[in-house]
């Protein structure tokens, strides 16, 4: 992955439904307007929105690919890719989520976003 726009886009194409849902939770903190670098932003909204769908009791294998493609491309990305990742998205997964709902999730986790989960936060959730 090249950018993070390019990331944007690649998930948007490939996981519509999430996406749309981000784009609620990014409008609402944002509103409509797509500044330069708004991805970084977006992907906060992306953590949001997955965050929901545990909270609302969604299986974790509805998401597992989601999660493949973001740890895929934080493993080729550049460095800006694999600081939103880590800062935008990973920072902002799980919170306010009860345990009981996270666990699927975590052990649907690729291992580099789960080092990184771990690295920052210093538990699993």
């Amino acid at each position: 992955m090249n950018s993070v726009r390019a990331l944007y886009l690649l998930i948007k194409a490939s996981h519509p439904e999430i996406a749309k849902l981000a784009d609620k939770f990014h409008h609402r903190r944002w509103g409509a307007t797509l500044e330069e670098d708004f991805e970084y932003a977006w992907f906060e909204a992306l953590a949001d929105a997955l965050n929901e769908q545990m909270r609302m009791s969604v299986p974790a294998e509805q998401h597992a690919n989601l999660l493949q493609t973001i740890a895929s491309a934080f493993g080729s990305g550049d460095r800006a890719v694999k600081e939103c990742v880590d800062v935008s998205f990973i920072e902002n997964l799980f919170w306010q989520v009860p345990d009981r709902l996270a666990q699927a999730y975590w052990h649907q986790m690729p291992k580099p976003l789960a080092e990184l989960y771990l690295t920052f936060h210093g538990k699993q959730p």
